[in-house]
């Protein structure tokens, strides 16, 4: 069984040109799905969906 989070993240790559706060998944898929390091995704919340 797997478990759904909210998060909100800020990515802090200055190439990446459409806006800066999101609210998705985790960081590593984030980083992936945007082409940066996972450095550069800050997870700045996060709760489990119940």
């Amino acid at each position: 069984m797997s478990a759904k989070y909210y998060t909100q993240f800020i990515l802090t790559d200055a190439q990446y040109r459409d806006g800066n706060e999101f609210c998705r998944d985790i960081e590593a898929i984030l980083a992936r799905n945007f082409d940066l390091q996972q450095s550069a995704v800050k997870l700045v919340s996060w709760s489990r969906l119940h």
